[in-house]
């Protein structure tokens, strides 16, 4: 899941410039689920609790309501998974095309199917594999992954 700011305004065309800003922002939470798992609700509001007691916690200025109606949970229909082994290089995917192309609308439902692809996810785990060995300490160790 991701903390991000939704836009409560919808971006507009202008003559003079492409886009117009929206007029106002608020906070919400962005859930990435590749598995669709049940008690993603559960999750959203594990999330509010983790933030209230932030709030407290730090800010110190006395308890804050965290909600859905302050703080929406937004489910992000992305790509699945097609095995149970990839949660790791899925959510790298997720957030380095989250940063590449920010979501913009947040009407529902928010999909990004297309964000990428299973053959994007094997050529991630490969880079990583091969980072991980380049990089390992343990050379005997990594030189044995090498050969699986």
């Amino acid at each position: 899941a991701v903390v991000s700011t939704q836009s409560t305004g919808v971006l507009s065309k202008n003559k003079e410039h492409s886009t117009v800003p929206p007029i106002s922002c608020r906070p919400c939470i962005l859930m990435f689920d590749s598995l669709v798992a049940n008690g993603r609700n559960k999750v959203v509001n594990n999330i509010r609790n983790y933030l209230a007691v932030e709030w407290k916690t730090k800010a110190d200025r006395g308890p804050r309501t965290f909600n859905k109606n302050n703080f929406p949970g937004i489910f992000v229909e992305g790509p699945l998974q097609e095995n149970f082994c990839d949660c790791g290089v899925f959510l790298l995917q997720f957030v380095e095309k989250f940063f590449e192309s920010p979501i913009t609308d947040y009407r529902f439902p928010v999909e990004r199917k297309d964000w990428f692809s299973q053959q994007d996810i094997t050529k991630k785990r490969e880079s990583l594999r091969k980072l991980i060995v380049r990089l390992g300490p343990n050379r005997q160790f990594t030189e044995a992954s090498q050969k699986r």
